[in-house]
């Protein structure tokens, strides 16, 4: 028996869920960008 297992499986479920976490983050930072983005080009539009 390997006491070490449990703790080893916790710590690689618990990097898996921040990974997923920074994942989800960085996705919605990209989209947070894309419509700044448009919203700029909506206004240079009016400008123009």
């Amino acid at each position: 028996m390997n006491i070490q297992s449990p703790w080893t499986n916790g710590i690689q479920g618990f990097q898996r869920a921040a990974g997923s976490v920074a994942e989800r983050q960085a996705q919605a930072n990209v989209s947070t960008i894309k419509t700044a983005h448009d919203m700029l080009g909506t206004l240079i539009d009016i400008q123009v």
